[in-house]
């Protein structure tokens, strides 16, 4: 998939993902955000959940198997949280292309 097509794919499942997990925003950062990715490259998402939300471990695997399959890569999920240290949460929106 490109990168458009991973980004089409992650924003035709984020109303699911906002009815069933409560997540208020989507995006991708890293290589594929930066259009460098490789065949073999895994997709970085961040996401923002609710404030209602009360996401479990077994939420983010739920959705890490949704956005694999619907991309067809591995995903790296992180969660934007007030402890994300500040030398990551300033790599990530580096590169943050949202997508919903």
């Amino acid at each position: 998939m490109t990168r458009d097509e991973i980004i089409e794919a992650i924003r035709d499942l984020a109303p699911h993902l906002r009815d069933e997990y409560g997540v208020a925003s989507i995006g991708i950062f890293g290589s594929v955000a930066r259009g460098d990715d490789g065949p073999g490259s895994d997709v970085d998402v961040f996401v923002r959940f609710a404030s209602e939300a009360k996401p479990s471990l077994g939420t983010f695997a739920d959705i890490c198997i949704e956005l694999e399959k619907a991309v067809g890569r591995q995903v790296d999920l992180v969660e934007d949280h007030p402890g994300l240290r500040p030398r990551f949460r300033q790599f990530v929106e580096e590169d943050l292309v949202s997508v919903a």
